[in-house]
């Protein structure tokens, strides 16, 4: 399981006041006066109070309350999460809904375990860095000890399944664009005017003005939900309840200028927690950002500082307490930080504490995994449904696994979502659902996940033998259909999977499924190789097929060729290359020097599996005749893998390896005829277990073997029979 600090789970332990529209911002910034009041300057409105907070970055992931919205402009937000992902502009001087601006995809709600919270705004620098939207008509009720109150309950998110865009993916009008809404934090909350140091229970503040404390001596500013509602909402729910909708609290990420590689390198990550979300010099307390110089309440600690969060969870910040298990010098004392996080209703302290407790307590354990799972925790749901269906360390249970990776799919996890599509279409835990299975992963893809792109097209572009990656659901329930697995990949595509744009120019090339269109092809080759994104290796080869054989427009012309099939090194034709412009052979120009490099880039120290062997001991071959020395050293390093005989956990020939082919073997026998004497070393060096290297050491020299058998029995507990056996 992974620590919390890794992931951003649903701030029910602490909702977090994000400071926003910040003042001083230099003038670059872009002005968004949709929701941005008719205010004095940040100066003017504080008058003689500490000086409010300096705008800071922006460009990060924050999470602004929109309590102080209007109610049309919260509407107006909540009707543009029906047509799609929603855009803002957000900088120091204000944050607009870009209405006519949008993203592709979609929002699902999530009930988590209700949770309430009070916040006590004390002077107007506090005003500015938590609501700096009402600066200017909220200010004058802070005189005196008068206080501004805010009760928040919530109960969910409407939240997408886009986790990064970029500005190519926009679509409409879109000037000034900064940030699109991850998710909204959805419940209900009441502002009203308070008292220092007396903080009134939630719902006292939402009974205002309907029977209780007086309007006049409490006035209300805001207002939108009933408490009541909240308080019967279940955390398995699809729907808030009745009137506990409203939009609390937004989750913004960054627009990048162009996608990351990363993006479709692998499955999506939750996005990180921001540290500390509050200016500098402010620091997260009582739900607030507060002046880190005024406030002795408690505080979220420096997770690399042992005695400060030990000191912060002994004030009450719950997430110290779970920072401050990781310095626990006993289980016991791990267990008791834990269980208070776990108590106050942080999720993570409630995941590592089940966890933890699986062995010793099964029941416990799970209990409190499930808890942390109704408290929002997406990662916990996932792993624990995983658990569930693979029947360890927990009994196995496919139903219940299959509805916890549901949930965690709902929360926002775009690899729950994968992984309850593979569900649905194989009929684990639930009833199958092979269209139902295959919209998950279109949903997926929908909303920007381009990895995900990939693996629907092959899904339906491949049989299960052709599948390059084998945790993708076995496709003989769906019907192959090459056509539509292409316009997936091309959509992967565009949204920066340079896989799924080589596989999409594949089909066009060979017309297989599709039409045969070379133009197509090399467009999409061309975007895999030289899209500035990084580079997809078979794409690069395959257009320096193109500019070999001037083929879809393309005018021969082999130096383009050449680096190209270099762009796409390792693999056959980079060793066809180094191999020609070496020698000068099939027009290629000759040039040693280059082919040197080339060989030298690819079978660097550790290169040996797959397809860098054969070309390295390419390599080996040429500097025998110019380097011996850097030749033994070359197969030294190839031979020394051929010791290895587990692979994946499963006991293998040396072989069989990937990577252990026929080239390994070569490498070994090269160096044992450059290094006869010094060979034994090389095979007592590399002799791991039984393998090929052992078997080959005791062929070559008994007593040595026996040796190295002895000498691995008595440190690591390795060939002890074999010593046996040899005696």
């Amino acid at each position: 399981m992974r620590t919390g600090a890794k992931m951003r789970t649903l701030k029910s332990h602490s909702f977090v006041l994000l400071t926003t529209l910040l003042a001083g911002c230099s003038a670059a910034s872009q002005p968004a006066e949709a929701v941005k009041p008719d205010a004095p300057t940040a100066n003017e409105a504080l008058a003689e109070e500490p000086s409010g907070p300096s705008c800071g970055n922006v460009n990060k992931p924050v999470e602004p309350l929109v309590v102080d919205w209007k109610s049309g402009t919260r509407a107006d937000l909540e009707v543009a999460m029906q047509k799609g992902v929603v855009v803002m502009s957000y900088g120091c001087e204000g944050m607009k809904l870009l209405e006519a601006c949008s993203l592709e995809g979609s929002y699902e709600f999530a009930g988590v375990t209700p949770k309430e919270d009070m916040i006590q705004i004390e002077n107007k620098a506090e005003l500015w860095a938590n609501l700096p939207l009402s600066v200017g008509n909220l200010s004058g009720e802070l005189q005196g000890s008068a206080t501004i109150d805010l009760a928040i309950a919530l109960v969910g998110r409407r939240g997408s399944l886009r986790t990064h865009a970029a500005r190519p993916e926009l679509k409409g009008e879109c000037s000034g664009a900064t940030h699109f809404v991850r998710a909204a934090h959805v419940g209900a909350f009441a502002m009203a005017r308070g008292e220092r140091g007396k903080v009134k229970a939630a719902a006292e503040l939402f009974s205002v003005g309907v029977g209780g404390e007086s309007e006049a001596k409490r006035r209300i500013e805001n207002k939108d939900g009933d408490i009541k509602d909240c308080r019967a909402a279940k955390p398995g729910a699809s729907q808030p309840p009745g009137k506990c909708a409203a939009t609390v609290r937004l989750m913004l990420e960054p627009i990048l200028d162009q996608p990351d590689p990363s993006w479709s390198s692998g499955t999506p990550a939750l996005p990180t927690q921001v540290e500390n979300p509050c200016p500098e010099g402010w620091v997260l307390t009582a739900g607030k950002c507060a002046s880190s110089a005024e406030t002795d309440a408690s505080q979220l600690c420096d997770e690399k500082d042992e005695a400060a969060c030990k000191a912060q969870c002994a004030k009450g910040s719950t997430e110290s307490c779970f920072r401050a298990a990781r310095f626990a010098k006993s289980d016991a004392e791990r267990a008791a930080l834990l269980e208070k996080a776990c108590n106050a209703g942080f999720a993570p302290g409630c995941s590592q504490l089940g966890s933890s407790k699986l062995r010793a307590d099964q029941a416990a354990g799970i209990a409190l995994l499930e808890k942390a799972c109704a408290l929002g925790d997406a990662y916990t749901c996932w792993n624990t449904g995983q658990w569930f269906i693979n029947g360890r360390p927990m009994p196995k249970d496919e139903s219940k696994g299959a509805l916890m990776v549901e949930r965690a799919c709902s929360l926002g996890y775009p690899h729950a979502c994968a992984t309850y599509g593979g569900l649905l279409i194989g009929g684990v835990g639930v009833k199958a659902d092979v269209e139902r299975g295959l919209a998950v992963y279109q949903k997926l893809c929908d909303n920007g996940q381009s990895y995900y792109c990939q693996q629907l097209g092959s899904i339906y572009a491949t049989d299960r033998k052709a599948l390059r990656d084998p945790r993708l659901p076995a496709p003989k329930q769906v019907k192959r259909d090459v056509a539509k697995g292409v316009r997936v990949w091309e959509q992967g595509c565009a949204l920066g999977s340079l896989w799924s744009c080589t596989l999409a120019a594949d089909h066009y090339r060979d017309g297989d499924g599709v039409k045969k269109d070379l133009v197509r092809a090399k467009q999409l080759y061309e975007r895999s190789c030289d899209s500035g994104q990084g580079v997809q290796r078979a794409g690069c080869t395959a257009l320096g097929a193109f500019y070999e054989k001037g083929i879809a427009g393309a005018d021969k012309d082999l130096a383009k060729a050449a680096d190209y099939y270099q762009k796409g090194c390792p693999g056959d034709e980079c060793r066809r290359l180094a191999s020609n412009i070496a020698s000068g052979k099939q027009g290629f120009a000759k040039d040693e020097a280059r082919a040197l490099a080339l060989y030298g880039e690819v079978c660097k120290k550790g290169a040996w599996g797959g397809s860098e062997a054969p070309m390295c001991y390419d390599f080996g071959a040429l500097l025998e005749k110019a380097d011996v020395e850097r030749a033994k050293a070359l197969y030294l390093d190839h031979c020394l893998r051929m010791g290895t005989e587990w692979v994946g956990g499963t006991k293998v020939s040396a072989a069989e390896t990937r990577g252990g082919h026929a080239a390994l073997a070569k490498s070994c026998e090269r160096l044992s005829k450059l290094d006869p004497k010094g060979f034994t070393d090389v095979l007592k060096q590399g002799c791991v277990g039984t393998g090929v290297l052992c078997r080959e050491l005791e062929k070559r020299d008994k007593q040595a073997a026996i040796e190295t058998y002895k000498q691995k029995c008595e440190t690591k507990k390795l060939n002890c029979k074999d010593l046996e056996r040899l005696k």
